[in-house]
């Protein structure tokens, strides 16, 4: 199903009991994520925690995105699907770490969020 485009309102808020993990990244403000940003972030967390550390993903590509072929008329319906895309609010946790060192995991985040197209603040829970 081809999705439409839609806009990102509003601000996540999460109960405190959904926060298990130690190290947080969320947003701070709202906006989208394709399938291959997620992806090189997720290359940099498995490579440099490697066993010592866990980490979980929490925003999941599921709406779809079309584009018509370049040189192509205007009309004759929408294009075919492109890519995958993930809508963000402002507040949504992206990544959580646990059992691994403050300094490392902010280390770690600011590799991630150099790959990530919109703002990212780093949380330690406490």
């Amino acid at each position: 199903m081809k999705d439409r485009k839609g806009r990102i309102r509003g601000i996540k808020l999460h109960k405190p009991q959904e926060q298990i993990f130690e190290h947080i990244l969320r947003t701070s403000q709202p906006g989208r994520l394709t399938a291959q940003q997620i992806e090189a972030s997720r290359r940099i967390l498995s490579k440099k925690l490697k066993k010592q550390g866990s980490y979980r993903i929490h925003v999941h590509p599921s709406i779809s995105v079309s584009k018509k072929p370049s040189e192509v008329r205007m009309g004759k319906g929408k294009g075919a699907v492109d890519h995958f895309i993930a809508r963000v609010k402002a507040g949504q946790i992206l990544f959580s770490i646990q059992n691994v060192n403050a300094s490392i995991a902010k280390t770690l985040f600011v590799k991630v969020s150099y790959k990530l197209p919109i703002q990212t603040n780093y949380f330690l829970k406490i």
